[in-house]
């Protein structure tokens, strides 16, 4: 496959896992602060069903797009998935920017106000003072943590399922001697 359709099919596929990642995402800066079990209960759910559904959809986009194009090899694969995971990790990024700096400031804060009264007893000013740079910078490491850690992760199961994606043919090589000696014989 060229680099383009690689590119393009990618493009499709990463917004579709960006679009679960950061509904994920969204949904749980949503219910923090809860005082109830079930929005918790339901969010370990939630990540699980999220965790399970990205392997088999990648799985399974691989395989249609081994299907849609005869000769794909499992280099072409995890290409298709590196690519993947990369625009699935910027998307999933900028939803977490965004949530953090627009939409759920208050989350933010409250989850912030929980981690000084639990640590704030126990740390120096100087730790103090870094904590509040942190807090204050709070939406860019978010930004940079999702897109580190959704493109690790992306990659490593690219990896994965990239290697029996297409089913390895242990008869690749004979196959192509034979035809290079049929095309020498005539």
């Amino acid at each position: 496959m060229d680099r383009a359709s690689i590119l393009n099919k990618a493009g499709v596929a990463g917004l579709m896992f960006g679009a679960i990642s950061g509904s994920y995402l969204m949904l749980s800066l949503a219910v923090t602060g809860v005082e109830s079990t079930w929005p918790s209960l339901l969010l370990s759910l939630l990540w699980f069903a999220k965790l399970v559904g990205c392997i088999w959809l990648m799985a399974f986009l691989m395989r249609k797009m081994v299907a849609s194009n005869p000769g794909v090899g499992n280099s072409d694969t995890f290409k298709f998935g590196v690519a993947t995971a990369f625009f699935s990790a910027l998307i999933t990024a900028a939803l977490s920017y965004v949530s953090t700096e627009f939409l759920f400031t208050s989350a933010v804060a409250t989850s912030m106000d929980q981690l000084y009264q639990i640590y704030g007893k126990i740390l120096d000013s100087n730790t103090m003072s870094m904590f509040d740079s942190i807090v204050e910078n709070y939406s860019v490491i978010s930004f940079f943590s999702q897109l580190v850690w959704c493109f690790i992760y992306g990659l490593v199961l690219s990896s994965i399922l990239s290697r029996r994606i297409p089913a390895p043919d242990p008869f690749r090589d004979f196959r192509n001697a034979e035809g290079n000696n049929n095309e020498n014989a005539q």
